[in-house]
């Protein structure tokens, strides 16, 4: 008997397997390096407003992500103490979420703490957040009721 030359089947096959690793690789590595595929945990980019900036009832809180997010995973790890009624409302993308106060909004006179627990998922692969989130802020009170102090009524605009 004799033995016959040329490609053997197995050696095919871990060709065509070894091209078809190339390629799907190499399809991976371009979506990665142009964002499409995240490669790392979500985070926070961006909160508006921001630390500092004066906040009234009705204010609207916006958490800008670095990539598209799990909705329900985001609505369960939101969280504002004391609870305020409201709304999540959702860019197209994903990647900014904005709490809208339903009602009066905040109450006046009250500190408040905006959370964002690590459950909140990447829409992706399902990562959580890099960093939990959590940003105090005062309702300073309203003002009732100004008069001018006693032995300075005839000093405004228009003396008497």
């Amino acid at each position: 008997m004799r033995r016959r030359r040329g490609c053997r089947p197995g050696l095919l096959v871990i060709l065509g397997l070894t091209l078809a690793c190339l390629v799907f690789g190499g399809l991976a590595a371009g979506l990665a390096l142009v964002g499409d595929v995240p490669l790392y945990a979500p985070r926070v980019t961006h909160v508006e407003p921001p630390p500092g900036d004066p906040t009234l009832p009705t204010t609207a809180f916006t958490l800008t992500f670095d990539q598209s997010m799990d909705r329900e995973s985001v609505g369960a790890a939101f969280s504002i103490l004391p609870a305020v009624p409201g709304s999540l409302e959702w860019n197209t993308g994903r990647t900014e979420v904005t709490f809208v106060p339903a009602g009066t909004g905040f109450e006046p006179g009250t500190q408040y703490t905006l959370r964002l627990y690590g459950d909140a998922r990447g829409a992706m692969f399902g990562r959580r957040i890099a960093r939990e989130l959590s940003r105090s802020f005062f309702l300073p009170p309203l003002l009732v009721e100004a008069t001018p102090p006693s032995g300075t009524g005839g000093l405004g605009a228009f003396p008497e």
